[in-house]
């Protein structure tokens, strides 16, 4: 008896380091493939202008969408074209990228939960942009007096429909531009912290960022100029704001690798 679980207890010692075995393989062979992926995605990073010039080198046409309020939209410029998109595709054409499609969805007082319920996941959806430029329209958080918990959540909701249902479009997060108001508004925010609080959360999520808001002032501020130049109101750029964004944006395209969701 004593010999017959002796037996047993070897058997069962010996299957045991087996299956331990196994699934220290099936691990070890997994880390190794995850290592060499994120290694592949890190080796084949490219800027973004590098790779609008390569899709439309591939594509009949490379779809741009931009997303947000009305500093997205255009307000203030003396005409549309003169907004920060369309400044923004010319400065495209001039490198040679030619076949773009522009699509527009920026709207007057909207925030982040008002482009939800006008249904831009769709239009993006239906469109297939290969590019997403998305301005966090927290100006009018800012200025309708939204919670700082719901400004997030809202930035937070779309951004998620984004990324789950345009897996394969790039996505560069932006923040609106300068204005002259400083004061607190109804609940005691200033415009700043609408800005901190939105760039805070799209870093911390891994998301490419582009700070309109300090590029903007920097520049202004290395000119010795006054804001009131690049506005054409309290809120919203001038052709020279507009011209001067997309500038930013561009030198971003330049010189800003793709990050890559590698996790």
């Amino acid at each position: 008896m004593t010999r017959i679980c002796n037996h047993f207890i070897v058997l069962f010692v010996f299957v045991f380091f087996i299956f331990v075995g196994l699934q220290m393989k099936d691990f070890f062979n997994h880390e190794y493939v995850r290592a060499n992926q994120v290694e592949k995605k890190r080796h084949h990073s490219k800027y973004y202008l590098e790779y609008l010039f390569d899709l439309s080198q591939r594509k009949d046409k490379v779809v741009i969408a931009v997303i947000g309020s009305s500093v997205t939209k255009g307000s203030g410029a003396s005409i549309l074209e003169n907004n920060w998109p369309t400044q923004l595709l010319y400065a495209l054409h001039r490198e040679g990228i030619r076949n773009i499609k522009l699509i527009n969805l920026g709207f007057s007082r909207f925030k982040a939960q008002d482009l939800l319920a006008k249904g831009v996941i769709t239009e993006l959806s239906k469109q297939q942009p290969d590019l997403i430029i998305f301005e966090t329209s927290v100006i009018n958080n800012y200025r309708q007096a939204t919670t700082m918990e719901h400004t997030i959540k809202y930035i937070d909701i779309l951004l998620n429909k984004i990324t789950k249902e345009l897996p394969d479009a790039k996505l560069i997060v932006i923040s609106p531009n300068p204005i002259l108001s400083m004061k607190k508004n109804k609940i005691g925010f200033y415009y700043q912290d609408y800005l901190e609080q939105s760039e805070k959360y799209v870093r911390e999520k891994g998301y490419d960022y582009l700070n309109i808001y300090e590029g903007m002032n920097e520049y202004i501020d290395n000119e010795n100029g006054s804001l009131t130049e690049y506005l054409a109101d309290e809120i919203h750029p001038n052709d020279r704001g507009y011209k001067l964004w997309s500038e930013l944006l561009m030198d971003y395209m330049k010189n800003g690798k793709i990050s890559e969701n590698i996790w």
